[in-house]
Order: C-alpha cells, then structure tokens, then sequence
C-alpha cells in the first residue's frame, strides 16, 4: 500500500514543484502572483528502495476556507485509519526578509503537526540559488522565532535544490522506508484534538492562535486609528493657530497701512510748505530787481 506524505507551506514555495519532480506528476505549478494549488492533490505514487509512496500536496493557507479544507481531510484521512509517513513543509527564502503572514504559517503549521508528530516532519528550504548557506538560512535554522523549536522536537532541515536526485536524497533521510507498516506513523495534533479528543475546531490549537493573531491583528489597527485621531487633532490646533497668526498679521498690516498713509500726508505738508515759501522768494526777487532797474 502507497503510504503517504503530506506537503505543506505557503503558496509559492515549490512544493507542487517539487512533487512533479520526484513523482513525475503533471500537477499544476504557479506562475503568476495568483495561487496556484486551490485544493488538495495527490501525486502519482513513487518509489523509494522498494516501498511506495504519494505526496498530498495542499494548498497555502492564505484565507480561513483553504485552512479548514485542510484540517477536514487530516481529520478525515485518521478517521478512515490512514496515518501519514511524514510532513514536508516547504519554506522559500528568496524574499530579503520573512513576512509576517511566514510566521503566521509557520505557526499554523506546528500547531497542526504538535510537538509529538515533529519527529515526523521535514522542514525544506527553496529559493536559494548559492552554493553556501545564506543568513536568511541560518536565521531561519537558528532562530527560536521562526525553526529552531520545531528542529529541536526533532524535525530535519534540508535544502532543495531543484532536482530529482536533491528530492529523492531528502525523502530517504527523512522517511523511514523501513516501516512497511506504518507503526511509527505520525498522527497530528489536529487529528488527535478532533478525533481522539473529539473537540471542535474553535477548541484547537491552530484555532485558539488564529484568535489571539485576529486580536492583535485589531488591536494594532486601532492603534493606528488612535494615531490617526491625534493627527487630526494637532492639525486642527496647527490650523487655529495659523488663523490666529493671520488675524494677528492683518491688524499688523492694517496699523502699518494708517502709519503710511499718515506719513504720506505729512509729506504731502511739507511739500506745499515748501512750494509757498519759494513763491515767496521769487516774488522778494522780482521786488528788488524791479527796485534796482528803478
């Protein structure tokens, strides 16, 4: 019997890719900005030193309804005595930084897989186009933000390179192809919640931290609301302020206006004081030249 392998990771990370890789499957692979895988799929069946396996390739979890898909199949899957060989979980460090909605997925998918299934679970790097580990790498690796816990429960790291024999090397190292009979399989914590425990998906895990991230997510936009309330309010003070300077400026000018115009008929005086007094002068001379010729 074909065990299988379940694949997981944001949309855009390789996974459908490296699927058609090792299965040579014809799975639809992205190439726009748009998601690619929008349901479940299941690969051609392979072989690895003589057992068999599939991959169920899944998509992102970009919104609520791709995420519940997904939980309704691995609780599915275990209902109908199907336990998993692994966990691939696929991570692409082409971007120059990882993103909020990364971590997001991120924890989404260990709250899924549990500390218990971690043994189980293959953490795949894509994207990377150098030889030597990138610092985004060891980051990645190292750092207990993103999966350095996840590494330390037991989950393996590789990179993939992009060809066959990179995905053919990872699935030996990471799957135990010496149980035929799937007795170390991996059941996830979301099966164990919704069918062991029988809670529902509000009671889980996954669902608990997608509630509290909801909670931040508005409390940080409120906070950016309340910012944008005090900027109005300061634009508003600035703006009485400036009608005040104004009206300040215009009673200015208006006091500068009269102390011209007052200068300008000062002026004006004074200047028909000193026509007179030259009349006067001309007439005093024409006296006495008149005097003289007498």
């Amino acid at each position: 019997m074909s065990r299988p392998i379940i694949i997981m990771g944001a949309s855009g990370t390789g996974k459908t890719t490296f699927v058609n890789i090792l299965t040579n499957s014809d799975l639809p692979v992205g190439s726009t900005l748009e998601p690619c895988t929008q349901e479940i799929q299941l690969s051609r069946p392979f072989e690895v030193h003589g057992h068999n396996f599939h991959f169920i390739d899944t998509p992102g979890d970009e919104n609520s309804d791709t995420l519940k898909s997904l939980v309704d199949f691995l609780a599915n899957l275990y209902k109908s005595r199907i336990t998993v060989a692994g966990v691939f979980y696929f991570q692409s460090i082409s971007s120059p930084r990882v993103t909020g909605f990364n971590r997001r997925s991120m924890r989404v998918f260990e709250d899924l897989c549990g500390e218990q299934a971690m043994k189980k679970v293959t953490i795949v790097i894509t994207g990377s186009d150098s030889s030597s580990e990138m610092p985004r790498e060891i980051e990645l690796r190292e750092s207990p933000h993103f999966f350095r816990a996840a590494i330390d429960e037991g989950a393996r790291y590789f990179r993939f390179d992009g060809t066959m024999e990179c995905a053919r090397d990872i699935v030996l190292q990471a799957v135990d192809v010496q149980d035929t009979e799937g007795e170390h399989d991996a059941v996830l914590k979301i099966q164990d919640e919704l069918v062991n425990a029988g809670r529902n998906f509000s009671e889980t895990a996954v669902a608990e931290y997608l509630e509290a991230d909801l909670i931040e997510i508005m409390r940080a936009h409120e906070e950016v609301v309340d910012k944008l309330r005090v900027t109005d309010h300061e634009r508003a003070e600035i703006t009485g302020s400036l009608s005040i300077q104004l009206e300040t400026g215009k009673a200015d000018f208006e006091e500068i206006l009269a102390d011209f115009e007052e200068l300008a008929r000062d002026t004006a005086e004074l200047y028909a004081q000193e026509l007179t007094v030259t009349q006067c002068l001309i007439l005093f001379t024409m006296y006495l030249l008149g005097y003289w010729l007498l």
